[in-house]
């Protein structure tokens, strides 16, 4: 018996539906389906009553149940009370990002689900990033391009597809793919020089063969989007900036340029041991991830 199927078994028991078991988990519903035979096996005693599709906890089941879970929370007590014993009950955690865009969803996720932990967010550059996890001043960071230094984990989430931004009435507003080289001529409205988008997004441009007639830059995104809404000029905007409130009368068109698209990663310091919060924040985070289809195999690494 192994603390996975008992886990398995619970979500099993809460659903009461198998395939729909399954898809919480994130696993096929044959290896479910085995997993709970095992088990059934093991304990020499069948948990659940089946009738075709349909499956429901019977008496053994009931019981069962009650006792695993009391069984799970003694031993989430227990690495509570560890974790407090050994100063990393903290439930604090500071995060470093380059952006702010992509973190609001992610976050307000997270303290639903633990509304005791507190969360302090900061915009760092890189060099930022990587001064902070080295004095122990943040606790992770998700930067848009790689932490390069030998004390610092840094891993590749996923690669974030960018859009050109156009008002509704634009020319390309009609279109669905932009080639960048015919944005030669376009005004842009972008964030300033020395910000990592900004430095994303100009080298597209060069890419492209041109450098940007920046008509307007700014760090606040709520005004860079009414220029655009204005038709002041155009933009770049990333994929998982969870901002489509802001996006009416604005339409995203694709890039059809392979390089289009920007790096997330996550990064901490090499060989410190993390306070317990963090690491259910890591979790989340990988959980999130591959909800949202948008993870690379590097995220399993994240438990680490």
């Amino acid at each position: 018996m192994q603390l996975l199927q008992l886990q398995y078994f619970l979500k099993v028991a809460q659903y009461e539906h198998m395939s729909k078991a399954a898809i919480e988990l994130d696993i096929s519903q044959s290896s479910l389906s085995k997993s709970i035979a095992r088990l059934e096996a093991d304990i020499g005693f069948p948990l659940f009553e089946r009738k075709g599709k349909q499956i429901r906890l019977n008496e053994y089941g009931i019981i069962y149940k009650e006792k695993v879970e009391k069984a799970l929370q003694l031993l989430t007590d227990a690495e509570n009370e560890i974790y407090d014993l050994a100063g990393l009950g903290n439930t604090n955690i500071t995060i470093g990002v380059m952006t702010s865009l992509f973190l609001p969803k992610l976050i307000s996720g997270f303290l639903s689900q633990k509304p005791t932990l507190k969360i302090s967010q900061h915009v760092m550059s890189d060099e930022e990033m990587i001064t902070a996890l080295k004095n122990e001043k943040t606790d992770i960071c998700i930067s848009t391009s790689p932490l390069k230094d030998k004390e610092i984990e840094w891993i590749h989430l996923f690669n974030e597809e960018v859009f050109l931004l156009v008002p509704e009435n634009h020319r390309l507003a009609t279109k669905e793919f932009v080639s960048l080289p015919d944005l030669k001529n376009e005004s842009f409205i972008n964030f300033p020089v020395g910000l990592n988008w900004r430095d994303i997004t100009d080298e597209f441009c060069k890419q492209a063969g041109f450098t940007p007639n920046i008509v307007f830059e700014g760090k606040e995104l709520s005004i860079i989007l009414n220029l655009v809404k204005e038709g002041v000029g155009i933009s770049f905007f990333p994929k998982y900036a969870f901002a489509e409130e802001d996006l009416t009368h604005l339409k995203k068109v694709r890039i059809t340029e392979s390089y289009g698209y920007r790096l997330i990663g996550l990064a901490w310091l090499k060989g410190k041991t993390q306070k317990r919060a963090v690491l259910q924040f890591k979790k989340y985070l990988l959980d999130f991830l591959k909800k949202e289809h948008m993870t690379t195999n590097e995220m399993d690494k994240t438990g680490e």
